[in-house]
């Protein structure tokens, strides 16, 4: 399947980021207790969209691992987000979702682009306020004139990770690459934390 470049990039930053900033759980709250958009981890992605649907979306396959695989999904016309990426097991008929990601293009508006970051880590802080705050920044060096900043929020719970983020696309990589500013929201199970972290890049099991 073809994915444009944006897609191909977003997943490979993605990985990078498990593997740099990935640490150990130390909360009581639970991912699968957080929804977005009304849909949670650990839900049938067969709850939310038709079978032909989700197999005529687009998918991305990790280079090291076929265990899992994203699907590229419209979102509902309601949604704050323009479209999921959702983390489901290879050969899984009943399509269970162990990772779900929204993003909104804020192209040329990175300041919208934090208002709204802001706006959901307060909501995050407020439904789970013992949930300790990490920020940090991740600088693509690789991307274009290597200017692209992501400036990223995370909260680590019981069975995985929130991850909130802005990316500030520099010039050159939205004329070349037609890769824009935008936010997203990730939520994602230590299992496949883990599995982005040792066997999704890497092929090693």
């Amino acid at each position: 399947v073809n994915l444009n470049v944006y897609k191909i990039i977003f997943m490979k930053f993605r990985i990078l980021l498990f593997i740099l900033f990935s640490y150990s759980p130390t909360f009581a709250s639970d991912i699968f207790d957080y929804e977005m958009d009304g849909i949670s981890i650990g839900n049938s992605l067969l709850d939310h969209y038709s079978y032909s649907e989700i197999t005529s979306s687009d998918i991305y396959e990790y280079p090291g691992s076929n265990r899992f695989y994203d699907i590229f999904i419209l979102s509902d016309q309601s949604s704050l987000y323009e479209n999921y990426s959702i983390t489901v097991k290879l050969n899984d008929d009943n399509y269970i979702i162990y990772a779900i990601s929204g993003e909104i293009v804020f192209n040329y508006q990175i300041e919208k682009c934090f208002n709204q970051k802001n706006s959901v880590i307060n909501e995050i802080k407020n439904e789970i306020p013992n949930a300790k705050q990490l920020d940090y920044e991740w600088q693509y060096t690789e991307l274009a004139d290597g200017q692209s900043m992501a400036y990223i929020t995370e909260f680590e719970l019981n069975s995985g990770s929130i991850r909130v983020y802005c990316v500030n696309s520099s010039d050159k990589a939205k004329k070349s690459l037609n890769f824009p500013d935008y936010f997203a929201l990730e939520l994602t199970t230590h299992e496949v934390l883990d599995w982005l972290t040792y066997e999704a890049n890497t092929g090693q099991n």
